[in-house]
């Protein structure tokens, strides 16, 4: 992915920002341009400088994270970090998307910048996406079938079940061979019995793929790659 999501991170213990560092650095839609031990410094960056996600501790000795805030002509997408959790509330308030009580895992720093770039990412990708289309073969028929149009594939023994909104469709190919066809800028192969159009997709966690109110389950050896293609985390689902 060539564009990639401006962060910043201020914080006043070293250590902190290092950890967010190489949360950041293991997330390929990230970029992490600037770091700030003192928060008046990063106040005045943000003044100056438009980004996509801020992290930013509430407690520091200067200036209150949440004051802070209050100084911008605009807040950005912010993710709290402190150590303290009766002080996230107050985040909240300001709007905030998210906030991380210390010490917090990867899993729960994917989470936030997942909730907290949702939407940016879904219209990040949307340029990419091909509008293009493929046959399948249903029975005797040809059909025609745009990509957008497709939600998931299902493996069916040496068949395949295409699904759409309206019904699903079977197909006389076996997924390994259809997998193929598909461009990977529209679909992912994350089960070895699944297949999921990524326009469609409308929440995940580490195990699932929701599709509105369908679950696909997500295999263990498409775990890790699934996490390099998305900023994988648990949504609103």
């Amino acid at each position: 992915m060539n564009n990639k999501f401006k962060c910043i991170a201020i914080d006043d213990n070293p250590i902190a920002l290092e950890i967010i560092k190489g949360y950041v650095e293991k997330i390929p839609t990230l970029n992490l341009v600037k770091t700030f031990t003192n928060p008046i410094e990063g106040m005045i960056y943000l003044q100056q400088n438009e980004i996509n996600l801020l992290f930013i501790d509430i407690e520091m000795p200067s200036i209150k994270g949440s004051d802070l805030l209050k100084t911008l002509p605009k807040i950005p997408p912010t993710i709290f970090t402190t150590g303290h959790i009766e002080t996230a509330k107050i985040g909240f308030d300001l709007g905030i998307t998210d906030f991380l009580l210390k010490p917090f895992s990867f899993e729960r720093f994917l989470k936030a910048v997942n909730r907290s770039l949702s939407d940016d990412y879904a219209s990040l990708l949307k340029p990419k996406f091909d509008d293009g289309h493929l046959f399948l073969k249903i029975g005797k028929l040809i059909q025609k079938f745009k990509y957008s149009d497709i939600q998931y594939i299902e493996a069916y023994g040496v068949y395949t079940k295409v699904y759409t909104a309206q019904k699903w469709h079977l197909v006389s190919e076996s997924i390994t061979v259809l997998a193929e066809k598909l461009p990977a800028t529209n679909f992912a192969r994350v089960h070895k019995s699944y297949i999921v159009g990524l326009g469609q997709i409308t929440g995940f966690d580490n195990k699932n793929i929701w599709i509105h109110e369908i679950k696909v389950p997500i295999g263990s050896t498409y775990q890790k790659t699934l996490e390099l293609s998305f900023v994988l985390s648990p949504v609103g689902v």
